[in-house]
């Protein structure tokens, strides 16, 4: 058989060669081979498998599993955070030291009480801010009324009367509705007025030294607040009804110094005492006086004076607003304890916030001089050659809030601070140039040339314009009003034939802003 090579055609291994290749183990496979290549993963399956001792390592490392107790604990946290609904309910208070954003709204559930809704510091301060309202609105009075029974009592009380025979001063009814003050004038030459100094007396109620325990406020709304002029607020100054320049108690017609004092600039307050203008200290205070329309002679515009006591001693001044004629000669004048600025001098005890109609006018001080107290409430009134009968009517409202440290609030002036300046900005007082400030006694013509940032008309009033006596006018102005942006005024001097200097002021503002003042001064 070895030597057979072919069958029909076909070559044939010899038997030798099959022999020997059947024998040959290394290129065969055997069962057990078999079973294990068999049970090998394919290739697809081995990137899903992991090295054992990489595993191991896992599975040992106790930091990144947790244990049962753990999860017990965890899974207890969860149901209480949500409900089934997945709804997610505290307990206690969320405190968050970064921005929480809810894109979709918050939504606030209905508080079963008061307390549930609000900290008692917000509850004050929502209370307060709605009594700031209806004061300055309704003339709604929010002290007690035995406060306002004490104030008509004083004010109506002969002992602190003073004034002109044709002046006189009750409570009564007046276009409907009751005054606390209704100031009848009958025709008379000079200077009528009516009024007293409440001198050391002091309203508490209304500001008692820098103090955070409680925070105030006060309203008046003056009826006729054109046809005279009104000071309201407290102060020590006197009041006389001398008409001769010259008197040592001489009343100029637009202003309420009544002394000659050497070197006394009439326009600001000299800390003098009531009836003695020697005595240098006074209770210090913050007063408003509005000089009416028909009292200045202008068109346009009336004129506040406030004050601005918290500097050092002899440095105290007027600060000064403009706003449009009233409504109905209906005037409303609010002033409100805030605390001290940090621009505020060190001397300021009190800041007081000036409203008029309900808008911002400017801010004022009150000063510290022993006394402690820097509110006195005391309203007078002042005209000038009355030529007809008319009533003036005034009526008081005020408010008050406490502090309450059992409640958690300890700090009212904050409060009081937050209600009244919440959305109140000051208008921007004008820049204004004058093309002098000396004048010659023969006259002449200053240019005032007045700008401003805000987009809002301008006006300009001097107080010589005197719209009781023509006579007296000696300065005249081209415009009172000046487009927005700003422009030019020119004032017109007359000649000066008294003998002595003399100066005019001009007044610049926007309506409810506070004034630059120009002091313009002519030669004798």
């Amino acid at each position: 058989m070895n030597k057979i090579t072919s069958i029909n055609g076909t070559l044939l291994a010899s038997l030798n060669e099959l022999k020997e290749h059947t024998e040959n183990g290394t290129v065969h496979v055997t069962v057990e081979e078999r079973t294990g290549w068999n049970a090998k993963a394919d290739a697809s399956a081995l990137s899903t498998k992991a090295d054992t001792s990489v595993f191991d390592a896992h599975k040992n490392d106790a930091a990144v599993h947790i244990t049962g107790k753990e999860r017990e604990t965890w899974n207890g946290k969860q149901d209480k955070l949500t409900d089934k609904a997945g709804n997610m309910t505290l307990d206690g208070g969320l405190t968050a030291t970064e921005t929480i954003n809810a894109n979709g709204g918050v939504r606030v559930p209905l508080p079963s009480t008061a307390q549930e809704a609000l900290s008692y510091e917000a509850l004050i301060e929502q209370q307060t801010a709605n009594d700031w309202r209806q004061m300055n609105s309704y003339i709604d009075t929010m002290i007690p009324s035995w406060v306002t029974t004490l104030v008509r009592q004083i004010q109506l009380a002969t002992s602190y009367h003073v004034g002109t025979a044709n002046a006189s001063i009750k409570e009564g009814i007046f276009e409907n509705d009751l005054h606390d003050f209704l100031i009848t004038m009958t025709p008379a030459s000079g200077i009528s007025l009516i009024g007293k100094s409440t001198g050391a007396w002091k309203f508490a109620y209304l500001g008692d030294y820098y103090n955070s325990n409680y925070a105030s406020a006060v309203v008046w709304r003056v009826i006729g607040s054109d046809k005279a002029s009104i000071l309201l607020g407290s102060t020590s100054q006197g009041y006389s009804s001398s008409t001769i320049p010259a008197a040592a108690c001489y009343a100029h017609p637009i202003h309420w110094i009544d002394f000659n004092h050497a070197e006394a600039d009439y326009r600001y307050p000299l800390l003098n005492a009531t009836n003695n203008y020697t005595n240098r200290d006074m209770s210090p205070a913050w007063q408003v006086t509005l000089y009416g329309t028909r009292y200045l002679g202008s068109t346009k515009s009336m004129l506040i004076r406030g004050t601005d006591y918290g500097r050092d001693l002899g440095d105290q001044q007027y600060v000064w607003a403009l706003v449009p004629p009233s409504v109905y000669n209906t005037t409303y004048v609010s002033v409100a304890m805030a605390p001290r600025a940090v621009a505020d001098h060190e001397n300021t005890m009190n800041r007081w916030e000036l409203f008029i109609d309900s808008k911002y006018v400017m801010p004022m001080t009150s000063l510290f001089c022993g006394s402690g107290h820097t509110a006195c409430v005391t309203a007078k009134a002042k005209a000038h050659e009355v030529s007809s009968t008319f009533q003036v009517g005034l009526r008081m409202g005020g408010m008050r809030i406490d502090a309450i440290p059992t409640l958690g609030v300890n700090n009212v002036r904050s409060i009081m601070g937050r209600v009244v300046m919440d959305g109140a900005t000051a208008k921007p007082v004008p820049e204004v140039a004058a093309s002098a400030l000396k004048v010659s006694a023969e006259g002449g013509e200053v240019t005032l040339t007045v700008s401003s940032t805000l987009v809002e008309d301008l006006y300009v009033v001097n107080d010589t314009m005197c719209g009781h006596d023509s006579a007296a006018v000696w300065c005249t102005q081209s415009t009172e009003q000046i487009p927005s942006g700003g422009g030019q005024v020119t004032l017109t001097l007359a000649s000066n034939t008294t003998g002595a200097a003399r100066e005019v002021w001009a007044f610049v503002a926007h309506h409810y802003g506070q004034a630059a003042v120009v002091k313009i001064i002519q030669a004798a």
